[in-house]
This record gives C-alpha cells, sequence and structure tokens, in this order.
C-alpha cells in the first residue's frame, strides 16, 4: 500500500481535473491534515465539494475514502507534527526496557522501506555520477540538511571534492552559482514546502548541470526539473525516526561508492590515516 499512492497518481494524474489536481497538490503538502479529517473535513478544508473529491480517489482506483485516506497516511509516514508523534511512541513503548527492543523493530522496518525504494540500478549510477563530477554540490533543506551534511563529510575521505551548501537563503546564490555541467548536484527535500527548490531547478536548467534529487514527497514537477528523482520515504512517525530512512540512504551511497571503487577507496583511506598521523604529531 505504501507504494499505492505515487504509483497510482503517477499513472492517473493526466486524467485529473485542475480541481482534483488542486486536491492532490494539498494532500501531498498536508498528508498529516488528512489523518484525521473526514470527508466532510476536508472539504471543508479545500473547499473542494464532496463529489469532486470522491470523483478523484474513485479516478484512483480507491473503492472509498477510507481506503484513500490509508493509502494517503502510509505513503506519507512521518508527516505529522511532533506532539501527536511523541503521543503515538508513548503508546506504543510503556517503558524504557522495551524501548531497545522496539527501536529495533522500527529501524528494520525501516530498512525495509528503503529497500523498496532503492534499486541497486540507482545505486550504481549515482556511484559512477559521483566519481565522474568534479565538485559534488549536497543540499538539504530543514531536516535534509542531516544526511546532505553527512555525506558531503564523508565524501572528502575518498578523495572527492564535496561542497555543502548553506542554509542560510542570502548565501545559497554565492555557493551555487560556479557549478557547471562537469559538477553534480544532490538535493535532499524533506520540507513542508517545496518552495526553496525552485530556484536551484531554474539554476540546473540554465546551466545545464547533472542533479539528483531524493525527496519524501512526490509532486509532477520534481520529475522533469532533475537528472534523476528518487522518491525516499521518511522513517516511522510514531517512533519520532523520521529521518532515518534518509540517513540510511546517505550510508547506503558511500558503501556502494566504496565496493565499486574499492581500490581508489582504499588508497584514499590510507593516505587520509597517514595525514592524520602526521597531523597528531605535529600538534
Amino acid at each position: 500500500m505504501e507504494e499505492n499512492w505515487a504509483l497510482r497518481l503517477k499513472a492517473h494524474e493526466h486524467t485529473l481535473t485542475r480541481t482534483e489536481q488542486n486536491l492532490v497538490d494539498f494532500i501531498n503538502r498536508n498528508p498529516e491534515i488528512v489523518e484525521r479529517a473526514t470527508l466532510k473535513e476536508l472539504c471543508d478544508i479545500t473547499n473542494i465539494s464532496k463529489p469532486v473529491i470522491i470523483r478523484c480517489y474513485k479516478k484512483l482506483q480507491y473503492n472509498d475514502f477510507h481506503d484513500f485516506q490509508t493509502a494517503v497516511l502510509e505513503f506519507y509516514s512521518s508527516h505529522i507534527d511532533s506532539l501527536v508523534a511523541s503521543n503515538r511512541m508513548r503508546k506504543r513503548v510503556g517503558d524504557i526496557s522495551s524501548l531497545i527492543s522496539e527501536a529495533v523493530n522500527v529501524d528494520v522496518k525501516s530498512l525495509e522501506r528503503l529497500e523498496r525504494s532503492l534499486s541497486t540500478e540507482d545505486l550504481q549510477s549515482i556511484s559512477y555520477q559521483m566519481h565522474e563530477a568534479e565538485i559534488i554540490y549536497l543540499i538539504g533543506e530543514g531536516t535534509g540538511f542531516y544526511p546532505a551534511h553527512y555525506l558531503c563529510q564523508r565524501l572528502r575521505r575518498y578523495g572527492l571534492r564535496s561542497v555543502l551548501v548553506e542554509q542560510d537563503y542570502q548565501h545559497r546564490p554565492d555557493m551555487i552559482y560556479p557549478a557547471r555541467k562537469n559538477d553534480l548536484i544532490i538535493l535532499f527535500h524533506y520540507s513542508d514546502s517545496a518552495h526553496w527548490l525552485q530556484p536551484f531547478f531554474t539554476h540546473i536548467s540554465r546551466k545545464g548541470i547533472k542533479s539528483i534529487l531524493f525527496s519524501g514527497t512526490i509532486h509532477p514537477d520534481f520529475v522533469p526539473a532533475v537528472s534523476q528523482f528518487i522518491h525516499i520515504p521518511r522513517g516511522a512517525v510514531n517512533f519520532k525516526n523520521s529521518m532515518a530512512v534518509p540517513m540510511h540512504l546517505a550510508n547506503q551511497l558511500l558503501l556502494s561508492y566504496e565496493l565499486i571503487y574499492r581500490d581508489e577507496v582504499d588508497d584514499m583511506l590510507k593516505e587520509l590515516e597517514t595525514s592524520r598521523m602526521n597531523w597528531d604529531r605535529d600538534v
């Protein structure tokens, strides 16, 4: 069911009217509202009539509002406010003794979710692109900054030139401006709004730069805007580990690079260790 929302939307979005597309856009931006809303409440919130909402989920091959609602909730497993997440976590974990076992179960499910989202071909393709790029620009908005920062830091150990683009909007144009065709831009989108992406999409298009977008949400505009789009959902909201899957993703990218370029990586890591020992001696 987790994959159905994205797949059905992609398969049937060409049949949606403008109003139905507005409804889908609202749901993609506010999945946490769908969790608490009845059909009537969704009508009131979106100012879209009940027949239009019913017609929309019927076009997407859902039998009723409950199936439609469940599919959206399972797909957006973490787009819920922190208070709700805390309350749900406390209901699942009664005491400290059960915390570790529950955490293991949740992490296993997170890894299974990543396995369904990321293919071998994806990992190989991204590794090749990182290897060939002169400079890799890593960009993440909000919590997307965490995997971007981690990946940027670790790629340098392999001798790759990586740049972490700042969160400060005023400095972003200065940092991304030098990017050229031989570079690679990797974006992590895990914020409530996608508006921050548009300037990067424009820059990527104008300069013809290779780009990869990892996103917890899917929008029709994302796919044509970048060279490669991969939907990577968050972790489980009920256990407050929403960034678990994106962080596992970052680690998978590093490990796949090591496997493909193991000889080069070994040489770089040996050189790094020598540099560290010399550095410690000089301090």
